[in-house]
């Protein structure tokens, strides 16, 4: 009974050590991984060595002591094999590929995020999956393979929704029944209460807002759909149609990515209670939807357009403030091929045109010459006077065309 005790004490005291880690307690982490090792000192669990070990690794990591962390690393890995623990295994593999990316040890990463893969498909388990996905993408980002990384990193980004859409359906689940335990529970400590409520809010805001702007896009989609559909010139409805499909999926991509970036650093922004940091991150998102609900306004008054619904209005407007907006949109895109996007336009030349149209010109010359350009290549933007008119010239250093 004594040993079955002290199993199950090592056991919490491996816990409590692991919640001050991740709250980047290191002194009381440390305090708590050396209680769980004096207990299991009577039962000789390899289970709690080897989750002890794993536990002094990421702390020693994250005080950037990497030669301590890769001795328990390898320890915890050693402890795991010995006790067949498969599926922490894994999860120390994974942990190990990545301490391996910050000693530049960039072949064991790659093995060993690979070991870790092959036990999460093993054991069907999507968390270590995902994070195995992950470290083998910014493995291949640090050898400058970006065509791997860019491989893995749409894997993980698969395997990451998949488990944000199970986070989802477990959240509405768990505040019902929430809702049903505060109404029983008013007269719980208020400064408790208050910071439940906050991280609770804060979650919902950010999720909140992704899934506002994905109904909203889908709203608009639809109504477009119909009200071309309603057409009596089919084949002109059907052309319409492809356009805006073709439009949507260009121009919303930008966003809804800075959005799930943004989305994905919440987590750990609530574990760390990090107010200013999540406010930001509020600031950021809300820049994204109003760029999206910009592009729909757009998007709605060139369909118009293309049924004579509304009239062609040109006036004089700034040429570089225009381009300047819709290099900003692109911006991450060409990012993230390490494309050069330069806006080479000055000040103080004007144009007398209809903007929307304009702009959708514009967004489909960018679009196509960072779909063909080689990574690191260069886009450039320039406008010259000719004859009354101005010749503005998207330039890339693709493949070019006949």
């Amino acid at each position: 009974m004594e040993q079955q005790d002290s199993f199950r004490m090592g056991i919490c005291l491996n816990c409590i050590a692991d919640h001050y880690l991740k709250l980047d307690s290191i002194e009381k982490a440390a305090e708590f991984y050396e209680k769980s090792l004096n207990v299991n000192s009577k039962t000789n669990n390899l289970n709690i060595l080897g989750n002890y070990y794993k536990g002094i690794g990421e702390l020693y990591e994250k005080q950037f002591k990497y030669d301590s962390a890769h001795k328990y690393f390898i320890k915890a890995i050693n402890t795991y094999q010995e006790f067949n623990a498969t599926r922490r295994l894994g999860y120390a593999y994974s942990l190990f590929a990545n301490h391996c990316i910050h000693i530049n040890q960039l072949d064991s990463s790659l093995i060993y995020a690979q070991k870790g893969l092959n036990i999460g498909n093993k054991c069907n388990d999507k968390e270590l999956i995902r994070n195995s996905l992950n470290v083998l993408r910014e493995t291949y980002s640090k050898m400058n393979n970006y065509k791997k990384a860019y491989l893995y990193f749409g894997l993980y980004k698969s395997m990451e929704d998949s488990l944000q859409k199970n986070i989802s359906l477990q959240s509405l689940a768990i505040m019902e029944v929430e809702h049903e335990f505060k109404l029983q529970k008013e007269k719980t400590d208020l400064e408790h209460k208050t910071l439940l409520s906050k991280q609770k809010t804060a979650k919902r805001i950010f999720m909140g807002s992704f899934v506002f702007v994905t109904i909203i896009v889908l709203l608009i989609s639809y109504a477009l759909y119909q009200r071309i559909k309603r057409n009596s010139m089919l084949r002109k409805a059907n052309d319409t149609r492809d356009k805006m499909m073709r439009l949507i999926a260009h121009d919303f991509r930008s966003p809804l990515i800075s959005i799930s970036s943004t989305l994905q650093t919440i987590p750990m922004l609530i574990e760390e209670q990090d107010c200013n940091s999540i406010k930001q991150m509020c600031e950021n998102v809300e820049g994204s939807v109003t760029r999206v609900l910009t592009l729909i306004d757009n998007l709605i008054n060139w369909t118009l357009s293309q049924h004579d619904s509304i009239p062609y209005n040109p006036d004089n407007y700034n040429l570089k403030d225009i381009c300047s907006d819709i290099t900003e949109i692109y911006k991450p895109v060409a990012e993230f091929k390490q494309i050069k996007l330069v806006n080479l336009i000055t000040t103080d030349q004007n144009i007398y045109a209809d903007k929307n149209i304009l702009r959708t010109i514009l967004r489909n010359l960018i679009n196509n010459a960072i779909k063909f350009t080689p990574e690191k290549g260069e886009i450039s933007i320039t406008a010259e006077h000719q004859n009354g008119n101005i010749e503005l010239c998207i330039q890339d250093n693709g493949i070019g065309m006949d």
